[in-house]
């Protein structure tokens, strides 16, 4: 990469990066929307979605967010259940992608 301006908002949760690279770069066929970068910086990982691309000139720039902005966008319809259903039972229909744990309250 060329230049970066990495932005870290509430100690390390969400995460904005504005970057620019070099189109003639090997990996600069990967800066697309929707891909995503994992990186460790200052021993921290982050784990970023792009969101936005342009060309400048010679470069590639980027926008990406950490997966914590990315919730904020996602919309879900309403939903309804066809029977009586647990908690755990709607949470499995609803997140497909399993990414809410369900942890026992002490």
């Amino acid at each position: 990469f060329d230049k970066a301006d990495l932005t870290r908002f509430f100690e390390g949760d969400t995460t904005a990066l504005v970057m620019r690279i070099n189109n003639k770069h090997p990996e600069a066929s990967f800066v697309t929307v929707g891909n995503k970068l994992s990186f460790v910086y200052k021993n921290r990982d982050y784990w970023l979605n792009i969101s936005q691309t342009g060309r400048d000139g010679y470069y590639k720039e980027l926008v990406a967010f950490s997966l914590t902005w990315e919730l904020y966008k996602e919309k879900m319809p309403a939903y309804t259940s066809p029977k009586a259903m647990t908690i755990a039972e709607i949470i499995k229909v609803i997140d497909s992608e399993g990414t809410l744990e369900i942890g026992i309250n002490e």
